[in-house]
Formats: structure tokens, C-alpha cells, sequence
């Protein structure tokens, strides 16, 4: 199957998708894919790109390995989808909902109940009228945008890919962008779902639970959602035993949209820092690599350690061969337990997409 770009793809088709098998975290992966072949060797290969074009040129094989594993890090199958959202910058155009503007006539509209002169309540003279009629065409306005905008995007959305809750969830989102990155990330997953063989993926609601993590729809389902201006991604696998202790954690970000070098202390410790560079991109775009795959490594071993987790205490330094360096023993130390954990990551387009999996020993 020929690579689907994201720029030639229609919206909310898949423009990346693969299957993992991974034998432990610690030692090495293996993977089939249709587009690209991942790294297949934790240690480092020689210097390359860590993109599909670089990787599909070094003749990289996938692998038909089925073996069962045994060890604390392993998963059966980690299935991983990207799906292109509609053009972003029609989500630009109708992003505001409506609920700004609290203040009506220079006033706030809960000063309009207040008596004055004559006693009567609300907007009690013209110019309170005016503002009042005018604030509530613009609300009007702004709606009206809104619902516009969205039957412009929903007309490709595949409702059939969606569980009747998460219709209905999707009717409660009084923002167009809410809608997308809400469908498009729940149709991602269950494609992920499908292609990593978890079963019925359609038997149960995906929802947003308290964290604001996915409810996956059974116990052994482990999964992950990530979602940004015309992209969504998502990787689901099933624990076989476990999967109390397991997870997955996903993310994506725009490679032109290169970080500020002024959030560098804040994002990386300081032998981190001292390894920017190290992957021969804009100082920018490798700090938004950085900061993704810390968002990936969060979402995968925060359901472990149930606690905040400092941005200095995971100390991560992405490798050329599209794999990661981990040290996890600050977090170890702050929450008093043992970890294992892996991560990667790879260019699609414009999108970094980074992916980590973790397993409390």
C-alpha cells in the first residue's frame, strides 16, 4: 500500500498506521506497518533521519513475529493510527464559541439586575438596551458561524465509526473544534483498537474520564489519544495479564510549530539540555520533539504513579534511529516505586508523532 500523505488525504481517512510486537522494553521491538518501517533495535544504527522517506531508503524489513511474551514490559500488540482532521484553518475561523464577551455595554451583565432611578431591573436605558440587542446578535452571530462551520466539516465525518454515546456526546460541545478533536480522536483509537485485534472495538462508548484520559471499554484494553490542528492519533494494545500495571501514552505536535527557546529550563534537566542539538534540527523543532515525547512518557506513566510528575524527573533524549533514551530514577525516587518504560518517536508530514509504554514493576 502505497504511503498516504496528510496534504492528499480527504478528511478523517488514515495517513499513518502500523502494528508493534514488542518482546521486552528494554531489549528490542519489531513491527509491521504499511507505510513505514519503524526502528527495529534499541541500540543505535548508524545516524538517519527519523523519517518515512530516510526509513523506506535504508530498506528497513517489517516482521511477522507472533511470539507470546513473557517478560514485565512486554504487550501483545500495540496498534497505532493517525487520522487527518479537516483543513485547521477553517477550525480557526469558527473556534469561538460564543461564551466570551461577559461584559455587555462596559458593564458586566450581572450589574444589569441592579435597581437604579427609577427601580427598574436590566437594561434600563437606551444605551444598556443598545448593548444588550448588540451582545445578543453577536451570540447569535457567532452561533449561527459555528453551526455553519461544523456542517461543513461533519459532512465527511464517518458516524458509523462512532458508538451512539459519543454522538451524543459530540451534540453536547458547543465548539466545532471540540467536536473534531473529540470524533477524530475516538475514530483513531478505534481503528487502533481494530488493527491491534482487541475485539469488538464498537461494543462500548469511548468517553473522557475524570483525568481527562480515554475510558477505554474493557479492563485488558490499554489506550492512548493525542490530537492537534489536523491530526489526530491514538495507540491501543491488549494486556493479556497485568494490565493493572501497564500503559500507553501518545502524542502529537507540529514540526513547524517550533517552542520558544525560552521554556528549555523549564521542559528539560539540565543534562538534557545539554544534548539539544543532538539531532541536527532547529533548536525549536527539537525542543517541541523534547517536549512531545515528555507529553507521551506523562500520559504513560502517570495512571502508574497516580501523582504529579516534575518535568525534571523523566530525563529523555530522543535518538537519531527514532528511539529514546530514558532514565527514570528521579521519578523512581519521587514516587517511591519501580518503573520500566520505553518510547519513540517519528516524523509524518509535519507532525512529530511520539508514543511511550510503561509497566510498574
Amino acid at each position: 500500500m502505497a504511503p498516504v500523505h496528510w496534504a492528499d488525504a480527504p478528511p478523517f481517512a488514515t495517513v499513518f498506521s502500523s502494528t508493534m510486537r514488542m518482546q521486552t522494553l528494554a531489549s528490542y521491538m519489531r513491527l509491521q506497518t504499511d507505510q513505514v518501517a519503524w526502528p527495529m533495535r534499541m541500540q543505535r544504527q548508524r545516524p538517519l533521519k527519523a523519517s518515512r522517506e530516510n526509513w523506506n531508503k535504508q530498506g528497513i524489513q517489517s516482521s511477522q513475529a507472533t511470539t507470546e511474551f513473557g517478560s514485565p514490559g512486554s504487550l501483545s500488540e500495540i496498534g497505532c493510527v493517525a487520522v487527518k482532521l479537516p483543513d485547521p484553518t477553517l477550525l480557526h475561523e469558527g473556534s469561538d464559541d460564543g461564551r466570551e464577551g461577559s461584559r455587555v455595554g462596559g458593564k458586566r451583565e450581572s450589574d444589569g439586575g441592579a435597581e437604579r432611578g427609577g427601580g427598574r431591573a436590566g437594561c434600563v436605558d437606551e444605551r444598556d438596551q443598545g448593548g444588550c440587542l448588540a451582545h445578543e446578535r453577536e451570540g447569535q452571530r457567532r452561533q449561527d458561524k459555528e453551526e455553519l462551520l461544523w456542517a461543513r466539516c461533519s459532512a465527511a465525518l464517518p458516524f458509523d465509526d462512532l458508538h451512539q454515546a459519543e454522538i451524543e456526546a459530540l451534540c453536547t460541545m458547543s465548539s466545532t473544534r471540540r467536536r473534531l478533536t473529540f470524533a477524530g480522536g475516538r475514530i483513531a483509537l478505534r481503528r487502533a483498537m481494530a488493527l491491534a485485534h482487541c475485539g469488538n472495538v464498537s461494543c462500548a462508548p469511548v468517553l473522557k474520564g475524570d483525568d481527562g484520559a480515554p475510558c477505554m471499554p474493557a479492563e485488558m484494553l490499554l489506550g492512548s489519544i493525542s490530537h492537534t490542528d489536523g491530526l489526530a492519533v491514538a495507540v491501543a494494545a491488549t494486556a493479556q495479564r497485568d494490565w493493572q500495571r501497564r500503559a500507553l501514552g501518545v502524542d502529537v505536535e507540529r514540526v513547524s510549530r517550533e517552542s520558544p527557546m525560552r521554556l528549555t529550563k523549564r521542559i528539560l534537566a539540565p543534562d538534557e539540555a545539554l544534548r539539544l542539538g543532538d539531532l541536527g534540527m532547529p533548536a525549536g523543532a527539537e525542543l517541541t520533539l523534547r517536549f512531545s515525547m515528555k507529553e507521551a512518557l506523562y500520559k504513560a506513566l502517570f495512571p502508574l504513579v497516580r501523582r504529579s510528575i516534575p518535568w525534571h524527573s523523566v530525563v529523555a533524549n530522543p535518538t537519531l534511529d527514532g528511539l529514546c533514551e530514558l532514565d527514570l530514577s528521579r521519578l523512581e525516587q519521587h514516587a517511591s516505586t519501580r518503573l520500566v518504560a520505553e518510547a519513540r518517536w517519528v516524523i509524518v508530514d509535519d507532525f512529530f508523532l511520539t508514543s511511550a509504554s510503561a509497566f510498574l514493576l
